[in-house]
């Protein structure tokens, strides 16, 4: 079964899915023939690992997955 490649990247307290490299990043990824996704994290100045975990998982992952986490965003992972 051929699987998709994917990229999730979740960014840091106080960011946005337009924030510093991750636009860029994610048309460098999507050229090189992944799905990315960047979702808006609940609230980004007070994260609460609760709220963004079920954001975080409702992602597509299988073993072509790449996971990018910013900060913060990393520990959501």
């Amino acid at each position: 079964m051929n699987q998709s490649k994917n990229a999730i990247i979740l960014h840091g307290t106080g960011c946005s899915p337009d924030s510093y490299w991750f636009p860029s990043i994610s048309k460098h990824l999507s050229r090189l023939g992944y799905d990315v996704w960047v979702p808006q994290l609940p609230d980004p100045e007070f994260p609460d690992l609760s709220k963004q975990l079920p954001v975080a998982l409702s992602g597509i992952y299988n073993e072509n997955t790449i996971l990018i986490g910013h900060s913060s965003g990393g520990h959501s992972f």
